[in-house]
């Protein structure tokens, strides 16, 4: 899965990149039809049905960020949304194209 990393401010919006909805804004998450999952470091907040895992997942070991990055899912993009130092909350939302 490509990962594109990004600061997380209060201005921030997302958009998804293969249709241009507005999926992350001050309000909360909007789903589209190529959003896969959103999670962040507590665990999935959602997962679309189908993909091959669910909201609750054996992470092992491993952090939500960690798991994620592994996915082996075809055309996929996972948009890792970070706090600013000294913080180190993470926010992931996938997207498949179709």
């Amino acid at each position: 899965m490509q990962k594109i990393e990004l600061e997380n401010k209060p201005s921030l919006e997302l958009f998804c990149p293969f249709c241009g909805v507005k999926v992350l804004a001050k309000d909360g998450i909007q789903k589209c039809e190529h959003i896969i999952f959103h999670a962040n470091d507590y665990g999935f907040e959602y997962v679309k049905p189908g993909i091959g895992f669910d909201a609750d997942v054996d992470l092992e070991d491993m952090s939500v960020d960690e798991y994620t990055d592994n996915l082996k899912i075809e055309n996929t993009v996972k948009f890792a949304i970070y706090d600013p130092a000294p913080g180190s909350f993470g926010g992931y939302v996938g997207f498949q194209s179709r």
